[in-house]
C-alpha cells in the first residue's frame, strides 16, 4: 500500500502544470507587450476592455481548482466514466470555431499567460499571415464556482477539435526535435526541452477530451462518430509514444510517467466506450457543415518545420516519399 504520507496523483498533477506554466510564460515584460501585436486585429480593439461575453462568463479564478457540485461530469484522474448520470447529461452543443475561444485568449494575453509553444512567429516559423488565434490552443481548465466550462461559446465542436490534434501533431510535437526556436532564446536552451513539449501537449490534449465529454461524446447513452474516436486514437498513440521516446529522462520517468499511463488509461477507457457503442457509429463519419481545409484535422501530410533529429542523434526524414512518414 502506498504510504499516507504521499500527495494525491491529481495534485501531482496539477503542480506539474503549475511548473510547466512558469516554464512556458514570457520571460520579460518586452515579451509581454508584444503579444499584443500579434493578436488578430478584431481582438486588439478590445484589449483592456472586456467583452459582454466576459463580463457574462467570469474568466478569473483558479485554474486547477475542484469542479464545482453541479458541474456534471469531468473526465479528470479521479473520475470514473462508468459512474456519469447519463439520464441528466446535457447535449451541449459547441460553437467555438477556433483552437483558443476569443475570450481565453484576451484573458491570457492580458495576464502574460501566452505560453512559448504558442507564441506566434509570422514569416518564420509560421506562415506570414498567421496570428495569435492560430497558434494558442485552449488549456485545461475544471470548472468552478467563478467559471463554467459548459457554454457553447467556449466549447469547441468535433471538426475543430480534430484540427487541433493536427495543428499539433504537424506543428508542436517535434518542436523539441527540430534544432533551435528562437522563442526559448532567453531559457537555458534555445531549444525547446522535450519535457516541456511533453507538458504543453499533456495539458492541451486534455482539454480536447474534455471538449468532447462536454458535449456528451461517451458512446452508448450519449453521442459517437469517428472524429471522436481519431481524436482518442491520436491521443493514445501520442501518449503510448511518449513513454518510449521519453523513457531515457530521469526527471519523466521518475516523475511524469505515472501521470503520462494515467491520461493512456482515461484515454483508452474513453475509446472502448466507443468501439462498443451499440449504434456502431464508431465509424459513421459526419460531414461538415462547412468547407475545410484539411483531411481529417490535418492540412499536411509531414510535420512543418526542419527534418527532426532522433535523441539517438539519427536524422528522420521529412518527405512524405521517405519511410519516416506514413
Amino acid at each position: 500500500s502506498s504510504s499516507s504520507n504521499s500527495p494525491p496523483a491529481n495534485s501531482n498533477n496539477e503542480d506539474l502544470a503549475a511548473k510547466n506554466a512558469l516554464r512556458f510564460a514570457p520571460s520579460n515584460s518586452q515579451q509581454e507587450q508584444a503579444l499584443t501585436k500579434l493578436l488578430p486585429d478584431d481582438l486588439k480593439a478590445r484589449v483592456g476592455q472586456q467583452s459582454q461575453t466576459t463580463e457574462r462568463i467570469p474568466l478569473s479564478g483558479n485554474n486547477s481548482g475542484e469542479s464545482s457540485a453541479g458541474d456534471g461530469f469531468d473526465d479528470g484522474d479521479d473520475d470514473d466514466l462508468n459512474i456519469r448520470n447519463l439520464s441528466s447529461a446535457k447535449s451541449l452543443i459547441g460553437t467555438c470555431k477556433n483552437m483558443c475561444p476569443d475570450e481565453e485568449l484576451l484573458r491570457r494575453e492580458r495576464e502574460g499567460d501566452i505560453q512559448l509553444l504558442e507564441i506566434t512567429d509570422p514569416g518564420g516559423l509560421h506562415p506570414e499571415h498567421w496570428t495569435l488565434r492560430d497558434t494558442a490552443v485552449k488549456r485545461f481548465r475544471r470548472s468552478a464556482a467563478d467559471f463554467k466550462l459548459d457554454i457553447p461559446e467556449l466549447v469547441r465542436p468535433p471538426e475543430v477539435l480534430e484540427r487541433v490534434c493536427g495543428y499539433l501533431e504537424e506543428w508542436v510535437m517535434e518542436r523539441d526535435r527540430q534544432g533551435p526556436d528562437y522563442r526559448f532564446a532567453q531559457q537555458p536552451s534555445i531549444v525547446p526541452p522535450p519535457l516541456d513539449v511533453y507538458q504543453f501537449i499533456w495539458d492541451r490534449t486534455r482539454m480536447i477530451r474534455k471538449d468532447f465529454i462536454l458535449q456528451n461524446y461517451i458512446g452508448n447513452g450519449g453521442k459517437c462518430d469517428a472524429r471522436a474516436v481519431r481524436c482518442h486514437e491520436r491521443i493514445a498513440r501520442w501518449h503510448a509514444m511518449c513513454e518510449h521516446q521519453l523513457s531515457h529522462i530521469p526527471d519523466f520517468v521518475q516523475h511524469q510517467s505515472q501521470q503520462n499511463i494515467a491520461e493512456l488509461g482515461q484515454t483508452m477507457k474513453t475509446l472502448n466506450l466507443y468501439y462498443d457503442d451499440a449504434l456502431g457509429r464508431s465509424t459513421l463519419e459526419v460531414a461538415s457543415e462547412e468547407k475545410l481545409d484539411h483531411n481529417q484535422g490535418c492540412s499536411s501530410d509531414i510535420v512543418m518545420g526542419k527534418s527532426p533529429i532522433d535523441f539517438d542523434g539519427s536524422a528522420l526524414s521529412n518527405d512524405t516519399d521517405g519511410d519516416d512518414v506514413s
